[in-house]
């Protein structure tokens, strides 16, 4: 199994085996890191983990070569259109 690591993991795990990623594997290995560490924070619920979905959040940014202001203008004009999740509103019943 391959998956997208930090930087600085070959440093780290030396007795490892790594390669470079083409970009035009970026997409798929970046959405499944964003799975991954979305998942360890769901069991977890760790700031670090957090930080983890953060790191990848900026990666697909730059990858993508968005801005942080166009992430923030995509979340300002979901808010003013659905809303945001300050009322905590749960949906019952799921199709």
């Amino acid at each position: 199994m391959q998956k997208l690591v930090r930087d600085k993991i070959p440093e780290i795990a030396k007795n490892r085996s790594f390669r470079t990623a083409k970009l035009e594997e970026m997409p798929a290995l970046i959405a499944a890191k964003l799975v991954e560490e979305a998942l360890e924070f769901q069991e977890s619920g760790k700031l670090e983990e957090l930080a983890d979905l953060y790191d990848v959040m900026l990666a697909i940014i730059k990858l993508r070569a968005w801005s942080i202001e166009d992430v923030v203008a995509a979340s300002q004009r979901k808010a003013l259109e659905r809303g945001s999740f300050e009322k905590r509103i749960v949906l019952l019943d799921i199709p």
